[in-house]
């Protein structure tokens, strides 16, 4: 007679340790990470109705991009930094 089937208790797979990664490296001096494209996002949102962030671009690693788009053309831009949000606002 077979032996009975004891109920699976917690994970089945084997747990093995993965070997520890550094943390990825610091974006470029001109790029932004994903909250100061955040918090840029929000000061566009609040301080001007022509410009909408539209998304947060990941280009590489942590470094990221902002997206907004011209409400009155329909023209999409994509800024690097704060730099870029200036000068457009300077056009």
């Amino acid at each position: 007679m077979a032996r009975p089937h004891r109920p699976v208790q917690g994970n089945v797979y084997d747990k093995r340790r993965s070997a520890r990664t550094a943390p990825p490296p610091a974006p470029p001096g001109d790029a932004m990470t994903s909250s100061d494209a955040r918090r840029l996002g929000e000061r566009i949102a609040a301080s001007q109705a022509r410009y909408h962030v539209m998304a947060i671009r990941l280009l590489t690693g942590r470094a990221c991009s902002l997206v907004v788009v011209d409400s009155q053309t329909g023209a999409e831009q994509t800024l690097m930094g704060e730099s870029d949000w200036h000068r457009l606002q300077a056009q």
